[in-house]
């Protein structure tokens, strides 16, 4: 079982990965996605148990350095 779970997690997370998802936090659920923001690369983030997409931060940023959209 052990090894057929780890399995489906590396599937998932592999499929993240070529969405463009990138998990940052797996404690936290915080994950980010590229997207383009008045020309500029930027990265929307959400975390687990925030309701919608409302952040982003610049490509070179992080957790700290988002605001709202």
């Amino acid at each position: 079982d052990w090894f057929r779970h780890q399995q489906a997690l590396r599937d998932g997370l592999e499929d993240l990965a070529r969405r463009g998802v990138v998990l940052r936090d797996t404690s936290t659920g915080l994950i980010d996605f590229p997207a383009e923001r008045e020309g500029e690369t930027v990265y929307l983030c959400w975390r687990l148990g925030e309701g919608d997409v409302a952040y982003f931060h610049g490509e070179y940023g992080g957790y700290r350095s988002r605001r709202p959209l």
